[in-house]
């Protein structure tokens, strides 16, 4: 849309200058033009349609450790704050692979079954293989600055956290996050979810293992569990009392209304100025 837009401008103002518009033309009638045109600008980008990115961790391999994801709108910002003993470190398991001998964990081997009680904002994953997830790292003894070569979740719990800011200061939509492996019983886990708002106080949500279960996934709907307020999102917080992994969100962006002022005023002061040059032209003539 952009690339056409800006072919249309070049036209019509050629048009303008060149072929229809003497350069002694009413100025005021020449500037109005522009002025349209720009206000069409804002006008078509802001009808674009969002952009939708999923985020799932496929870009990395086993045993990865994360502190950003690049994206198309900009990157995402990934930190760890481990609450047990091991380091703060967001790292990469493959869920296909077979982690009873590398890691003694197959709770976080793939198939995963679904919730224990789906209903309202919870829901069976789509895909009970999701490849890649993402926990908090439990030792540090197998990692380096970029990998770990034996990829464990934390049993002592932590957060992991996503920061969209650098995609928009003023926040995304997040529509939901897949959550793996909080354990049901006597005294479950769970798994806090936070919302962090431009323009409104954090919001959290718990989610018990009696609802998500051992070895098992759901995908959390987070209009829904928010009741709508799953706008203006600057950031993402998982807090797990215990082991647990992300399978990873979905955000959409779309373009801020600041932007579009800019472009607009860009646009218009690019007119106005080849007007002025094209006056100067024709006068030295």
């Amino acid at each position: 849309m952009a690339r056409n837009l800006l072919w249309s401008w070049h036209r019509l103002e050629n048009q303008l200058i060149v072929e229809e518009v003497p350069v002694y033309a009413s100025k005021r009638t020449v500037q109005l033009c522009r002025i349209g045109l720009a206000i069409f600008g804002l006008l078509a980008f802001g009808s674009a349609k969002a952009l939708v990115i999923n985020t799932d961790f496929g870009e990395f391999s086993h045993g990865d450790i994360v502190d950003s994801i690049v994206t198309p709108a900009g990157n995402i910002g990934v930190t760890a704050d481990n609450t047990g003993e091991g380091p703060d470190l967001a790292v990469v398991m493959d869920s296909s692979l077979d982690h009873s001998a590398s890691s003694g964990d197959p709770d976080l081997e793939a198939p995963f079954g679904g919730p224990l009680i789906p209903g309202g904002a919870v829901a069976a994953l789509p895909d009970a293989n999701p490849g890649n997830i993402l926990i908090i790292q439990e030792s540090g003894a197998s990692c380096d600055a970029v990998s770990c070569t034996s990829p464990d979740d934390e049993a002592g719990g932590g957060s992991l956290t996503f920061d969209f800011t650098a995609i928009l200061v003023d926040g995304v939509t997040i529509s939901y996050v897949d959550i793996i492996d909080i354990d049901e019983g006597s005294s479950p886990e769970s798994v806090d979810i936070t919302l962090a708002y431009s323009a409104a106080p954090d919001s959290t949500s718990t989610i018990s293992g009696n609802v998500i279960g051992n070895a098992r996934g759901a995908r959390i709907d987070l209009a829904t569990l928010f009741g709508g307020a799953n706008t203006g999102v600057t950031s993402l917080k998982l807090t797990f009392s215990s082991s647990g992994a992300t399978g990873g969100f979905q955000i959409s962006v779309v373009p801020e209304p600041a932007s579009l002022a800019l472009l607009g005023i860009g646009l218009l002061v690019l007119g106005l100025g080849r007007r002025r040059f094209a006056a100067l032209k024709g006068a030295r003539k």
